[in-house]
């Protein structure tokens, strides 16, 4: 299934949309069915961007090459770190991320090339569909009577058995 061109006539609809404070929209397409991603996080997600005359500005679809960001790092503008950490693995949205919280805090006078397409200062970003593909849990140490464990916050509960088992049996 061909997903570079989601059509814009997604509908945002109030049941499935959220306001974030700093006036970025997410319209949950479909809820997904994987782990609440959480700061810290190193998140891989696939999205297809344009301005709002239409001109796309990014398409990880075409490029088969989801962009990996940790939440909360600022690898990506605050308008997708906020969204991301409002999703799961798994979920489809379209997002609207006023220019605030794009590109505006990293623009001169002549705007911001995003993937070679110059994006104009004071635009406001829209992605179509933005796609959360994988998420790899930030790794806790614990120790337990000193048997030293590298487990996943995730799967602590079944890791702890099972590791602490293997440490003292």
């Amino acid at each position: 299934e061909d997903m570079s061109n989601e059509s814009s006539s997604v509908s945002f609809d109030e049941e499935n949309t959220k306001v974030f404070p700093d006036g970025t929209l997410k319209t949950m397409i479909s809820p997904g069915d994987g782990d609440s991603i959480k700061q810290g996080d190193k998140v891989s997600f696939n999205y297809n961007g344009r301005l709002e005359n239409g001109t796309s500005f990014g398409n990880t679809y075409l490029t088969h090459n989801p962009l990996e960001v940790t939440v909360g790092a600022e690898q990506t503008i605050a308008g997708m770190d906020i969204v991301l950490s409002s999703m799961r693995e798994g979920e489809i949205a379209r997002v609207i991320v006023p220019a605030k919280s794009a590109f505006d805090n990293m623009v001169n006078d002549h705007g911001f090339h995003g993937s070679g397409v110059p994006i104009p200062p004071g635009s406001t970003l829209i992605f179509d569909r933005v796609e959360v593909v994988d998420i790899e849990t930030k790794l806790v140490w614990i120790s337990i009577i000193g048997c030293i464990l590298k487990i996943s916050t995730i799967t602590f509960d079944l890791k702890i058995n099972l590791l602490a088992r293997k440490c003292y049996s």
